[in-house]
């Protein structure tokens, strides 16, 4: 009898801790993040100087005003070096 009544007593705590308490959850990637906190990720889509297209395998770069602008050539990165404003001025 003792053991009838342990088993029953087992079985009870296993099912009340597998029960729902009614409250649905969806997954964590419903919620969009406050737009304070998004970044935008831009990604250049030509050397300012040539106009070429960015390409994946480009090297040149530098940072200005904080942005990485990207160069096909060292020969662009030079000029762009030399007078900025003549090619970002353009581009906004």
């Amino acid at each position: 009898m003792k053991q009838l009544t342990l088993i029953f007593i087992v079985i009870i705590s296993v099912t009340s801790c597998s029960t729902s308490t009614g409250e649905k959850q969806g997954p964590a990637t419903e919620k969009t993040p406050p737009a304070h906190t998004m970044v935008a990720h831009r990604q250049p889509q030509a050397d300012p100087v040539c106009d070429m297209p960015r390409e994946s395998e480009w090297t040149d770069f530098t940072v200005y005003n904080n942005d990485t602008i990207w160069f096909c050539s060292e020969g662009c990165k030079k000029a762009f070096i030399a007078r900025p404003g003549k090619y970002i001025g353009e581009k906004k």
